[in-house]
C-alpha cells in the first residue's frame, strides 16, 4: 500500500487533526448502537479492541518518515494549547490525554517524542482499553442506562 493511501486511511480512522480535536467519528456512532444491541461490557471490549487495532495502524503510518510533513500539517490545525502539549509534553504528562480525547492524540505525541517500539505499542493498546472503559462503559453505558430507566418509568 502506498504511503499516500496509508495516510488517507489514517485520516479517515481519526480525522481529529483535520476536523478538530473531537469530531463525530465511527466511534461515536457505533458505541451507542453496540451498547443498545449487545450490552455495555461486550461493547467496551469490542470498542477497545477496534480502537487498539486502528491506533496501531495509525501509529505505524505516522511513524514513517515520509509522513512527517502531513502529520505536521494535521497538528497545525489543532488548537494551540493542544499543539504545545503534543510538542513539549512528556509521555507521563501526555498519557492522561488518552482519557479525555482518546489514544489517537497519544500517537501524535509519541511521534514528536520519537517514542517507538513495543513499549509504545503496549501503551497505545492499554490506552485504547482504558479509554473504552471510560467512554464506552461509564459515559455512554451509564448515560444510556439512565435514559432507558427514565423512559421506562
Amino acid at each position: 500500500m502506498s504511503n499516500d493511501l496509508r495516510l488517507t486511511v489514517a485520516a479517515i480512522i481519526w480525522p481529529g487533526p483535520i476536523d478538530g480535536p473531537l469530531p463525530i467519528t465511527v466511534f461515536k456512532v457505533l458505541t451507542p448502537f453496540l451498547i443498545l444491541t449487545i450490552g455495555i461490557i461486550p461493547a467496551v471490549i469490542f470498542m477497545g479492541t477496534l480502537a487498539a487495532i486502528l491506533v496501531l495502524f495509525f501509529f505505524d503510518v505516522i511513524s514513517d518518515e515520509r509522513s512527517l510533513s502531513k502529520v505536521n500539517d494535521w497538528v497545525s490545525r489543532l488548537p494551540k494549547a493542544f499543539q504545545k502539549a503534543l510538542q513539549v509534553g512528556t509521555i507521563t504528562a501526555l498519557f492522561p490525554m488518552v482519557l479525555s480525547v482518546g489514544p489517537f492524540p497519544l500517537v501524535l505525541s509519541f511521534r514528536f517524542l520519537k517514542f517507538k517500539g513495543i513499549r509504545a505499542q503496549a501503551l497505545l493498546v492499554l490506552g485504547s482499553y482504558v479509554n473504552s472503559i471510560l467512554w464506552t462503559g461509564i459515559v455512554w453505558g451509564g448515560g444510556i442506562s439512565i435514559l432507558k430507566n427514565l423512559l421506562s418509568k
